[in-house]
Order: C-alpha cells, then structure tokens, then sequence
C-alpha cells in the first residue's frame, strides 16, 4: 500500500499560550511541593503533539495524531474528491495579540508554500510549509497517487 504522508504545523500559539506557561507554573510548583510532579504530564504532552494527513492509494485518507512523533492514535478524514491539486504560494495574515487584548499589536502577514485540493464546489489547503521543495515532492507525489492533475504554480 503506498501512501502520502503531509505533516501538519501546529500554531505556535497553543505552545505559548497552553504549553510554556503551564509549563513553567507546574515545574515551580513540582520544586515547593515534590508530590505534585504528575501536573507536568499535560503541558509535555501539549509541547509535544502534532498530526499528519495520510493519504493512501485505496482512497482512504487518515489523520494521524503523534506525541513525540510517534503515532499514538489514527482515525479516517474523509477530505474533498479532487479533480486537480494546485500548489503555490498563498500569503496569510494573522491577529497579534497578547492574552484576551485583540489587536493590540496588529496584524502580521506571512506567505506559505500550500497544497490545495479543488473540485467543482470546494477547495481544501492540505498542506502549508515554508519550503518550497518540501511542497513540489509532496504535490507531485499526492498527485500521482490521487491520479488527479498537478497545476503548479511555483516553477
């Protein structure tokens, strides 16, 4: 069975926001009272997950849930039936904020390389990355795989 693995990025924000901080509270309170170490269990298990998209060529597609990049739990997606993949570089723009003060630092805009899933009705960004190679193997690879057409914007 061949397969097509898109590793997803999770946003930086759920490590500061629910990793660090939780973190740093558990360790001090691990030092003043030694039997409460078990609290840093989840604030390690949140700075260490991430997820994959898999794609199989007997048309099943997986999300693939990983702590310390070993997976740990896998459970099938059902995405979009493409008639063609895209791959270009799309520009995002996020809010800056610090804790519940929207907009208090603006706006930041970034531009990541994606792969994109289209048919008729609907579109389905699959992967993002900032490189650019990374993102042409795995579109032609998933292309090949999906038996759909490649239109690549990026060469």
């Amino acid at each position: 069975m061949r397969e097509v693995i898109l590793k997803q990025t999770v946003h930086p924000n759920v490590k500061w926001i629910l990793g660090y901080p939780f973190l740093l509270a558990f360790l001090i309170l691990s030092f003043v009272e030694p039997d409460k170490f078990y609290l840093l269990v989840l604030p390690i298990l949140v700075l260490s997950y991430g997820f994959d998209y898999v794609f199989t060529d007997e048309n099943k597609s997986y999300v693939r849930l990983n702590l310390f990049k070993i997976v740990v739990f896998k459970f099938e997606k059902t995405f979009i039936k493409p008639t063609y993949i895209s791959l270009f570089k799309q520009a995002f723009s996020r809010e800056v904020a610090f804790g519940f003060s929207p907009q208090i630092l603006g706006d930041q805009n970034y531009s990541l390389y994606t792969i994109k899933l289209f048919n008729d009705n609907e579109n389905m960004i699959v992967f993002e990355s900032e490189d650019k190679a990374e993102t042409l193997k795995l579109g032609r690879e998933l292309s090949e795989l999906l038996q759909v057409e490649l239109y690549n914007t990026l060469e």
